[in-house]
């Protein structure tokens, strides 16, 4: 069994600025952000690794560096991209 890391975190907008992600304990392919309120998503100066899912956002990148996965509705902007795949379970509400 691997540990997965899964946070839901509601409200509208949301940024993340001028951070890096890291990881102990638990691989990118098991960390999942939530975010089912989200219409926009600004990620400005951030570093993640894992799976971002906000499927009713529209996303803007500047300066950003995303290793995972992405699921939203629009993405615009200055990103640099990795896929990876999502290998941990989605815990029921």
């Amino acid at each position: 069994f691997r540990r997965v890391l899964f946070r839901s975190v509601s409200g509208d907008p949301v940024t993340f600025s001028d951070y890096a992600f890291f990881l102990t304990g638990v691989d990118m392919d098991h960390l999942l952000v939530n975010l089912p309120d989200a219409k926009t998503v600004d990620i400005n100066a951030f570093s993640y690794p894992g799976t971002l899912l906000a499927p009713y956002a529209d996303l803007s990148f500047d300066n950003a560096k995303l290793t995972g996965n992405v699921v939203v509705h629009n993405i615009t902007g200055n990103l640099s991209f990795s896929l990876t795949k999502y290998s941990g379970v989605i815990p029921c509400p």
